[in-house]
């Protein structure tokens, strides 16, 4: 990337940052995320169920990347109402470099959300290199609930909507609780099923793994990191073609 795209690059980040610090409502949600991390460290260990933190771990880092996702939505929405994105698009910045602005911030900064929250919970790492991995995986989920959002709501009230439905595909792991081990294969589609299944699978101790009330898939670490990527990558293309579409 020349030094000049990387200065204006940089112009944007500065912009979206002021645009975040002046709305409380999105600063807000930036940090909701650390305070449930903190509500669920210390209200889960007074409910009596076995194994009850460390099944809830894995959902801690999960809902600071979506909160990220969710304010950067917000921004993408409001930018479009405000036709900002329209002198955006005369920059001298291709669309390509846009493009991967927009994902690569979105996914920075929900990694480093998805980051706090899991310290504020406190789990433990049984294997560090596959937690790592399934956090930069799960970061992607910023980027698709913030296309998402700009791409398909035309205001704030239909961006909250979508927000919100994406309760459905964070409800399979759940789910991989009540159901029958065939019945896992209609949660295959949700790419926060394998992540919940990798990040479980980073944190619990083989004693752990084996008394877990779920069932976990027999496969290489490398898979289950490798296909919420994939849908996740899938997802958010066609999403971030859309919004470039609908905002010019």
């Amino acid at each position: 990337m020349s030094a000049p795209t990387s200065q204006r690059l940089a112009v944007l980040l500065a912009k979206d940052a002021r645009g975040i610090l002046r709305d409380r409502l999105l600063l807000f949600l930036v940090g909701y995320g650390v305070v449930i991390a903190a509500v669920l460290r210390w209200g889960v260990p007074l409910l009596p169920v076995e194994g009850l933190r460390l099944f809830v771990a894995p959902a801690a880092p999960l809902i600071g990347i979506l909160l990220v996702g969710t304010v950067l939505g917000f921004a993408l929405v409001e930018e479009r109402e405000s036709g900002t994105w329209l002198v955006l698009r005369v920059l001298p910045l291709s669309d390509a470099s846009l493009g991967a602005y927009l994902f690569s911030v979105s996914a920075g900064v929900g990694l480093v959300s998805g980051l706090a929250c899991a310290a504020v919970y406190g789990q433990a790492i049984e294997r560090p290199g596959l937690y790592a991995a399934s956090l930069l995986a799960a970061s992607l989920g910023s980027p698709l609930v913030a296309f998402s959002m700009g791409a398909l709501a035309s205001n704030k009230i239909e961006a909250m909507a979508i927000g919100k439905l994406f309760n459905l595909p964070m409800a399979a792991p759940i789910l991989a609780f009540v159901l029958p081990a065939p019945w896992h294969a209609l949660l295959w589609w949700s790419p926060f099923y394998w992540i919940y299944l990798a990040l479980l699978r980073s944190m619990a101790t083989e004693d752990g793994l084996r008394s877990a009330p779920l069932v976990l898939p027999d496969m290489p670490d490398g898979v289950l990191v490798a296909i919420p990527v994939l849908l996740l990558a899938a997802a958010c293309i066609p999403l971030l073609r859309r919004f470039r579409s609908v905002a010019s």
